[in-house]
């Protein structure tokens, strides 16, 4: 095919979608958009694939067989190749689950697949996608997809004549757009991932084979560089959080579509040897940048600063030109595989061993045996972890049932509160808790309606309305008027923090007794079982695990340590005097996990904080202790 000599400004639009998915996986702020790379991709290829198919027709070729055959070389051994480094690399870094998954999500992309896998499991932006090496080949499997049915849908309404396959082109992109559209709200993974709903991009590329280019002029170039500021724009301002494809995708393929029919008057830059180098391995370029960024992100650090995205970016500009020189581009050449049969056997052989390994990695739950006993032991004790904190709460509960409840500490907060409960309560003092939970908070005025897990968040005005009730009652509990002391241990939230001062208020209108309010506790994202074995041994986890804990807590207990000087409660933070240096993972001396999931603390875990809380908190032991 001669596009790829002719057509220097596809590799220059090539260059430009491969540039902005790049700096999107890395996290550049500014790039917020920069997935849409992948749709003019689709824009792209469904011009090439389109003119490839017509000009055989035209030129009376009509065996797709010889077509899929250069799809095949072109596109399978760089692939097959990145999945097996992207096995080798996650079988020594990776968790079992993380690895199981891998392998499943990779044996799929070796198949084409990859997208139907993702669209089951979850969505594209949510948090596991930093865990997922071959993400990104989902959309490799909707353009394997679609090199499979459309040629085959081309060729038919060829043989009908041009305006009937215009017909064919319009009509198809229409029906996937509307359908998008129609199900974006209440399918978007299906919309994302699928084939069906993906066509109107490839549609409009391939209605440019209809029509010749442009020719050169200052006016052609006006319209080019109208197209490039339109696709930027998008990738700059069309947040992940947008809902892609539909209506709103029409901007970015529209500036593809205006690059493509005006690529003549591209300006020198867009033709420079750099940018069509880029473009040129673009494609190796594509497959081996994400595995590259989710191994740093998963060992070496999960928030990507300057220095970071810099290192990354080289890294995959590296590995994308030694898959470009030494797979890529030889495999492409037809004396390659002309030379001798023995290469398309070791191509096969080579497919079929790393579908082998991916499946047992899949079947075997991840290739545990790679990862030591005690980590696994520790890793894999969840459910007796909660079961043990559930069945000290019934212990607490059972012990505290008593008829009247005047003079006692009142402890209220959510599980963290719970937590809190265990700690005091394992070193022999005992509090009235008053539950109110995560999504409700202990706080006064309307609650904010938010967007997130219906589980924690408040989601609707009804929801809303119920839990300002819920405080409303407890600040006429008749408890709180004959309290001794007031705990609020939640788990907090911004705008719960924002109303303290309000909340405060509320509560000295109903008793008199000294407030202590325990700050945010240390939580981690993946949950600390998945950072350990990710780690895969003991020693130096703390230091490992702090990599992977959340910025907001400390920024809560700044807020309420500097709430407490106004308000004048007593503040308890408790990292401060549990993560010195580091929040511990085990207890010291023992094989006891501290916290079981994001946060929560294991019962052995809570006795030992509540150990350290006591013995920093003179004012609070002095509380629990005393009695009128």
């Amino acid at each position: 095919m001669k596009d790829r000599a002719f057509r220097g400004d596809i590799q220059a639009l090539r260059a430009f979608a491969v540039v902005v998915v790049l700096l999107f996986h890395v996290d550049a702020g500014w790039m917020a958009g920069g997935y849409l790379g992948v749709d003019i991709f689709f824009v792209i290829s469904g011009y090439l694939i389109s003119g490839i198919i017509l000009r055989d027709v035209a030129g009376g070729r009509t065996a797709l067989w010889q077509f899929y055959l250069r799809r095949i070389r072109r596109l399978l051994p760089a692939s097959v190749v990145t999945i097996a480094a992207t096995l080798v690399v996650g079988g020594v870094l990776l968790s079992t689950d993380d690895l199981a998954a891998a392998a499943r999500s990779g044996l799929a992309a070796a198949f084409s697949a990859s997208n139907i896998v993702f669209w089951l499991e979850a969505g594209y932006f949510d948090e596991a996608a930093d865990t997922k090496p071959f993400l990104h080949t989902w959309s490799l499997g909707v353009e394997e997809q679609f090199y499979l049915l459309w040629p085959a849908a081309l060729l038919v309404f060829s043989r009908l004549g041009r305006k009937a396959t215009i017909w064919f082109v319009v009509t198809s992109g229409l029906i996937s757009l509307v359908a998008a559209e129609a199900l974006l709200s209440n399918h978007p993974e299906a919309v994302f991932f699928l084939v069906p709903f993906r066509i109107f991009e490839f549609a409009a590329g391939a209605l440019l084979t209809f029509v010749n280019p442009a020719a050169a002029s200052r006016t052609g170039l006006l319209a080019f560089l109208a197209g490039v500021a339109v696709m930027l724009a998008s990738c700059v301002l069309l947040e992940a959080t947008f809902p892609m494809p539909g209506l709103v995708s029409l901007i970015p393929v529209a500036g593809a579509v205006l690059c493509i029919y005006f690529g003549k008057s591209a300006p020198a830059l867009a033709m420079s040897r750099p940018v069509i180098f880029i473009g040129d391995i673009s494609y190796s370029l594509y497959l081996v940048h994400w595995p590259i960024v989710v191994f740093y992100k998963y060992r070496i650090e999960p928030e990507l600063g300057p220095r970071d995205q810099v290192l990354l970016l080289a890294a995959a500009v590296a590995a994308g030109i030694a898959l470009n020189i030494f797979v890529e581009r030889p495999m492409r050449s037809d004396l390659f595989w002309k030379r001798s049969g023995y290469r398309v056997a070791g191509g096969l052989a080579a497919v079929v061993i790393v579908s082998a390994a991916a499946t047992h990695a899949w079947w075997s739950g991840g290739w545990q045996w790679r990862i030591p006993a005690e980590v696994r032991e520790a890793s894999t004790s969840v459910a007796h972890y909660k079961s043990e904190r559930s069945a000290y709460l019934l212990k607490i509960r059972d012990k505290n049932k008593r008829s009247s409840a005047d003079g006692d500490i009142l402890l209220i907060g959510d599980s963290h509160g719970q937590d809190l409960d265990i700690a005091l309560h394992a070193s022999g003092y005992e509090v009235r808790r008053l539950f109110m939970p995560y999504d409700c908070q202990p706080a006064v005025g309307e609650r904010p309606i938010e967007v997130g897990l219906a589980s924690s968040m408040v989601t609707s005005a009804e929801e809303a309305e119920v839990c300002r009730k819920r405080f409303d009652l407890l600040l006429k509990d008749k408890r709180l008027r004959n309290a001794r002391a007031v705990i609020l241990a939640p788990r907090w939230k911004q705008w719960s923090v924002d109303r303290l001062g309000a909340t405060i208020a509320a509560l000295r209108k109903t008793t008199a007794a000294p407030i202590f309010v325990f700050g945010a506790t240390w939580e981690y994202a993946p949950k600390i079982p998945i950072i350990l074995q990710r780690y895969g041994r003991v020693d130096g986890i703390d230091e490992f695990a702090a990599k992977f804990e959340k910025t907001l807590p400390p920024t809560l207990n700044r807020q309420l340590e500097r709430a407490s000087e106004t308000l004048n409660f007593h503040f308890v933070d408790k990292m401060r005097v549990a993560c010195q240096p580091r929040c511990p993972v085990f207890v010291p001396g023992t094989s006891e996990l501290t916290v079981w999931d994001y946060g929560h603390w294991t019962v052995a875990g809570a006795s030992y904080f509540g150990r350290l809380l006591l013995e920093a908190e003179p004012e609070l032991k002095y509380i629990l202790r005393a009695r009128d």
